[in-house]
């Protein structure tokens, strides 16, 4: 299964429900949480028992992506997404994914936290944690995505371009930790990239099998 490919062996899952965070003043949706999200509800707030918590923290890729397809079949609401993350620290990324999903019922907006690591062999990452936060939509905010008249500003880089040496040592630095590189083929790699971190990562996955042996650092 492809999913399984994004998780690590030894990943862990968990999710964690704070269904009256948002108030329904016009009783749209569901006032009581669905039962589905009841019985794998990690939030500490209601999962007081210990047993409890143990059963609802999914550990290992086979187990992870069990629950995931689990979850039931949800439609993301695009316009509503919003991606961030980290920059590299000790070949691990911060990722953080947040929007509104369509589920059978009602909707939901819903946070998802990504622990990625790094793998110097292929450059790839793999999710070694995924921790999903949801709470019950606002019935306002959901008729004004649905509206016609929404519109979406154009999507920016996230990644600014280095604006100074120290900036641009300490990209060639992070590249370097990942792909094992020498700081020569770091820096022309991101220069490809104009000076952005992701970007630099994906080129060199791309360009991987052409790289020269001289390009890489001797270990």
């Amino acid at each position: 299964m492809q999913l399984g490919l994004a998780y690590d062996e030894t990943c862990i899952f968990s999710t964690a429900v704070s269904w009256r965070a948002n108030r329904d003043t016009k009783n749209k949706f569901p006032a009581v949480i669905p039962q589905e999200l009841l019985r794998r509800n990690r939030n500490f707030k209601q999962c007081q028992k210990a047993e409890q918590r143990e059963s609802r923290l999914f550990i290992g890729r086979e187990n992870v992506v069990k629950e995931l397809c689990a979850l039931g079949e949800t439609k993301h609401m695009l316009q509503t997404l919003n991606i961030d993350t980290s920059g590299i620290i000790n070949n691990h990324v911060i990722a953080v994914l947040s929007g509104i999903i369509d589920a059978p019922g009602s909707y939901r907006t819903f946070s998802r936290t990504f622990v990625l690591a790094a793998n110097p062999a292929n450059g790839s990452f793999l999710i070694l944690n995924d921790q999903m936060s949801i709470i019950r939509s606002v019935p306002d905010t959901v008729e004004k995505v649905e509206s016609p008249s929404f519109t979406v500003a154009p999507a920016s880089s996230s990644v600014a371009p280095a604006s100074s040496s120290v900036d641009q040592s300490t990209l060639v630095k992070q590249v370097q930790e990942v792909t094992k590189m020498t700081h020569h083929y770091c820096q022309q790699c991101l220069e490809a990239a104009q000076w952005n971190l992701q970007k630099a990562l994906v080129i060199f996955n791309e360009m991987k099998a052409s790289i020269p042996p001289e390009a890489f650092m001797k270990l």
